[in-house]
Parts: structure tokens; C-alpha cells; sequence
């Protein structure tokens, strides 16, 4: 039985649909340089340039942003590669297109194992506020990870599109179990009586808190609680 690993997000407060809502989310990452759009110089011409094969992946480390990579010519992927530790939790997403541009690109990611098996994929994060992509998952072992960024259209199998524009910020992040505003599940709260407490993080916009965990089985059922 296959089982992928699940996020939810929790929020009070005015929310206006922007990622305003969410700007706590960099202080969940453990060793972030920078966030992507925080002036961090890009890494030259093997970034979103001859990195198009498993075999040629661009190793980066966590917590490190890749900046300004490109999607281009049309059809182009970039692969990425990144050391991992069994059941770390990582987060991983582009900075592309805040404003759903049409004339920038719509990136999907996805994330394969050593064995370059996929284990995660995404389109849109969620919650939806535009076309980047975002993946929060558990890593099932230790070892290398690989990173393909595509634009939708050659995702999707339709005309592949690319072009100078289609240029994206990159960052790959360990998950900070113990930061304000994270919770862990602890597969202990499968009813009322054993529900788990979710930690919310204060912003000036309200409360947002990060939750992930993953299922068992198909029988199993987990249960929080937050205060407002």
C-alpha cells in the first residue's frame, strides 16, 4: 500500500488571498541562506543550462535558493539533486509567477528517489493563490533526491512552451519540527478524547499554522484541535 504524505494548512484572520496571509512560513525552514527573492546571486550557466538529465542534475543543498533559472528553449526540464535523511520533512517550491502572467512560466514539480522512482509531484500549492508549485513530503529513506522543474504545457503533454521570461527561483528546505507554528503528527490522536493541539503562528495579517503527517492505512483517522 502506497501512501503520500499529507499537508494542511490552518488560518484565522483577514485572509485577502494573497501570500501576505503566509509570510511566516520561511521561519519553519531549518538553515535557510535566504529566501528567493532576497537578492541571493544565481549560480551562473549550469543553473536552468545543461542540467537536463538525471545524469547532469545541478546539486544544491538545502536550505540554499537557486536563483533566476529559466525555462528555455521550449521542452526544457531541469533536474536538481539533493542529499536527504530517512523521514526528514522537506519543503520544496518555486517562485515564478505571483500574478498567473501568461507570459511567465507555469511550473510543475517533481520529486523522484535515488532509484529515480517519483515519489511526490505538484502543480499548483495549496492553498491556490497562483501557478508556482510546492511540495511538502517525508522523505522515505536516506540518500540522493532529484528535483525536475517543467513548465505545465510539457507536463501536461500539451505544445511544450518556453522562452526567456519562463525564469524561476528554486528552494529546497528541511522542515523545522520544533518552529512556532508546525505540527508534526504524532499518531496518537485518532479520536476526540486523543485529538493532537495544532500550533498556530501569529502574523499581522492572523494566525497561520503548517500541519503535515501521513496515513497509516485506509482505516486510519486523525484528529486535532486549535484555539482561536
Amino acid at each position: 500500500l502506497a501512501l503520500a504524505a499529507a499537508m494542511a494548512t490552518a488560518g484565522c484572520g483577514d485572509d485577502d488571498g494573497t501570500t501576505d496571509d503566509m509570510g511566516t512560513m520561511e521561519d519553519m525552514f531549518v538553515g535557510t541562506d535566504a529566501a528567493p527573492d532576497e537578492g541571493v546571486p544565481d549560480m551562473g550557466e549550469t543553473t536552468g543550462d545543461g542540467n537536463d538529465s538525471f545524469d547532469t542534475a545541478d546539486a544544491i543543498e538545502l536550505g540554499t535558493p537557486v536563483e533566476g533559472a529559466v525555462i528555455d528553449p521550449a521542452g526544457d526540464q531541469d533536474f536538481y539533486s539533493f542529499t536527504g535523511a530517512a523521514d526528514q520533512w522537506v519543503i520544496i517550491s518555486t517562485d515564478a509567477n505571483p500574478d498567473d502572467d501568461p507570459e511567465m512560466v507555469d511550473t510543475v514539480l517533481t520529486l523522484y528517489d535515488s532509484s529515480m522512482t517519483q515519489i511526490a509531484e505538484n502543480d499548483d500549492s495549496i492553498p491556490r493563490f497562483n501557478t508556482d508549485s510546492e511540495i511538502i513530503t517525508r522523505l522515505p529513506a536516506a540518500g540522493t533526491y532529484y528535483v525536475v522543474v517543467q513548465e505545465f504545457s510539457d507536463w501536461a503533454d500539451d505544445t511544450p512552451e518556453g522562452m526567456a521570461s519562463f525564469t524561476y527561483d528554486l528552494l529546497a528546505a528541511e522542515l523545522d519540527p520544533d518552529a512556532v507554528g508546525v505540527t508534526v503528527d504524532a499518531e496518537g490522536g485518532d479520536d476526540l478524547a486523543s485529538s493532537q493541539s495544532i500550533g498556530l503562528s501569529t502574523s499581522a495579517n492572523g494566525d497561520f499554522g503548517l500541519l503535515v503527517g501521513d496515513l497509516r492505512d485506509g482505516s486510519d483517522v486523525d484528529v486535532y484541535r486549535f484555539s482561536v
